[in-house]
């Protein structure tokens, strides 16, 4: 009982943590990590690499690039590296909107060769 409070804590406030990191709350995380040592909290370090350091902007601009140009490839695997799989996986929205990022990439190439003529096609 007192093992499952204590990993159950230990979640809590690596949410809280990873949070301040990501909000940018670097005075705050200092004060949170500062008093968490001080009252023998557990605090966990942070697994792999969070998305700040990273540099958002550039991970932002390549999705963009990938989804604008088309390449399904490139676009979802920066989704699967940078989206955590408990929130591609565990939650609504970000399956819904992984089911039409699908859909967009499925016709893409139809939306975007209006007016040319496919390979090996002949006009009459």
């Amino acid at each position: 009982m007192m093992g499952d409070i204590l990993a159950h804590e230990s979640e809590l406030l690596g949410l809280v943590r990873e949070y301040l990191d990501f909000a940018e709350f670097e005075d705050t995380l200092k004060t949170f990590s500062k008093e968490c040592r001080t009252k023998g909290k557990p605090f966990p370090k942070p697994t792999g690499a969070s998305l700040r350091d990273s540099t958002p902007l550039i991970i932002q601009k390549e999705l963009l690039a990938a989804f604008d140009s088309g390449d399904q490839k490139a676009f979802f695997r920066q989704w699967e590296q940078h989206v955590p799989s408990a929130v591609r996986d565990g939650d609504s929205l970000a399956q819904k909107l992984e089911f039409y990022l699908h859909i967009h990439f499925a016709i893409y190439l139809l939306k975007h060769s209006r007016g040319r003529p496919k390979a090996g096609s002949r006009t009459l």
